[in-house]
């Protein structure tokens, strides 16, 4: 029998409406599962682009003790002048740290009331040659004589990628057991579709129709299938994507600071909810495909 394209789509139609519920439900399946999937694509490149945009900005400061002497604080900004690994540093003394944490907690007098300019630390706060060498500096500076402590934005971009990585996991784990009941739900759908036209089949087989021509029909099923899933999960991820910028936005007004907001990185830009969109169309082919190709070799005898 001569391959029709036009017979593949009819046949693969009159399947889905048949068995219009079990598609249905296997489709459900697909959007919900494809969609934490793409939430969770989005999460990992919107910390990938807040890091990226946090390390522009990074900088290091140090803060001395109180009572460091003369000595201690010369030797240390003699030490950050002459490193390769600092491009410049703005030293405090007492009197402008101790007017700086007041400007700072403004509110809070319980706070400036337990210092006083002497007991003040005094910091150097330094800008980096390159940004990745923020723990480097760190590791050098951190116990010198004189040093309380060595402060950099790299702890909390280590916190904010661990966060997100349990956020990751739970979410992953969770498409993957979801991807799995789409399999079994495609499965199933081809599995009844084929039931429902046995007859046809032991007809076609009769008069000669070859292996691929009874069962294209039948892949091309769960392919549209996981395709519609696909292509629905995707503009919700897109969507997602527009509401949690809107959010940042909304949030940004709020602010009083007038500086731009690192929390504006986090959300991926348009371009890369695109390509994850494609990712999730291929991904839902891919799984429908499957699916549908291990029921037509488990139950399709031709």
């Amino acid at each position: 029998m001569s391959f029709s394209l036009s017979r593949v789509l009819r046949d693969t139609f009159i399947n889905l409406w048949r068995n219009f519920q079990y598609a249905l439900a296997a489709i459900l399946t697909v959007i919900v599962s494809l969609s934490l999937v793409g939430a969770a694509l989005l999460v990992k490149q919107g910390v990938a682009n807040a890091t990226v945009e946090w390390s522009h900005g990074v900088g290091v400061s140090l803060w001395m003790n109180a009572d460091a002497s003369n000595s201690e604080v010369n030797g240390i900004s003699t030490q950050l002048k002459e490193s390769s690994l600092i491009q410049s540093c703005n030293y405090l003394n007492h009197n402008d740290s101790y007017n700086l944490l007041k400007s700072l907690y403004a509110n809070q007098p319980v706070v400036i009331s337990a210092f006083t300019v002497q007991t003040t630390p005094t910091i150097f706060n330094c800008v980096l040659t390159n940004p990745n060498d923020a723990l480097q500096v760190y590791n050098q500076f951190s116990h010198q004589p004189g040093v309380y402590t060595v402060v950099y934005p790299g702890q909390e971009i280590k916190t904010m990628e661990k966060i997100t990585s349990i956020l990751q996991i739970i979410m992953l784990g969770m498409a993957l057991l979801m991807v799995v009941a789409s399999l079994v739900l495609i499965f199933v759908t081809i599995r009844m579709a084929i039931f429902s036209r046995r007859r046809e089949v032991a007809v076609m087989k009769l008069v000669g129709a070859t292996n691929w021509f009874i069962r294209i029909p039948f892949m091309l099923e769960g392919m549209i299938e996981g395709l519609i899933g696909a292509v629905i999960a995707s503009l919700l991820v897109f969507g997602l994507r527009n509401i949690m910028g809107n959010l940042v936005k909304n949030t940004e007004k709020l602010g009083s600071s007038g500086q731009p907001s690192l929390l504006s990185a986090t959300v991926a830009t348009s371009h890369e909810a695109v390509i994850i969109g494609i990712i999730l169309i291929v991904s839902g082919a891919v799984v429908g495909g499957i699916g549908s190709f291990v029921a037509v070799r488990r139950f399709l005898d031709v």
